[in-house]
């Protein structure tokens, strides 16, 4: 099957940004579920990996570690998305609620967080191997300059030296 070079960089792109964004942030049901999407993603995810002019090899590979991650991650959300609707339902339930009746299914999240980031982090060194040293240092140096845009970025809006926003006419 042929993919177009976009559905590819939209498939790297997913796995960059879902890797980036943490267990604790990984809130969602699928990438782009609630805490996706909330950085750049590691190195920048699809515009990253689109600067460093990646083989036709590569990017086969790429999708190979993509459609993997894809079917190994999706009976995972589904089981922490069956946590959360019985967490839901014990909130919901009437009587009292305490944290020991809620504890075991948190910790099973925890678990199912733990093995997400895990097998992540597995497709993302996958990833990582595939380039070269030379693609890697043009990673770091874009990484590199990134980091200190938002840098400049956090300190303009935390000095106030923003400009206010506009008013409303009346």
């Amino acid at each position: 099957m042929v993919r177009s070079k976009s559905a590819t960089a939209f498939a790297a792109a997913l796995l960059f940004v879902a890797i980036a964004c943490g267990a604790g942030r990984a809130q969602g049901f699928g990438a782009g579920g609630p805490g996706f999407g909330q950085h750049h993603g590691f190195m920048g995810g699809a515009m990253m990996l689109g600067s460093l002019n990646l083989t036709s090899s590569q990017k086969t590979q790429v999708q190979q570690i993509m459609s993997t991650l894809r079917s190994n991650l999706e009976p995972l959300f589904q089981q922490l998305h069956q946590g959360h609707e019985q967490i839901t339902a014990k909130l919901l339930a009437p009587g009292p609620v305490a944290m020991t009746d809620l504890n075991p299914l948190l910790q099973q999240n925890a678990q199912i967080h733990q093995q997400i980031e895990q097998q992540k982090m597995a497709a993302l060194l996958q990833v990582r191997a595939l380039l070269t040293t030379d693609q890697l240092n043009k990673a770091a140096a874009i990484q590199q300059k990134m980091q200190q845009i938002h840098a400049e970025m956090k300190a303009l809006f935390n000095n106030g030296d923003a400009p206010a926003p506009p008013t409303p006419e009346p």
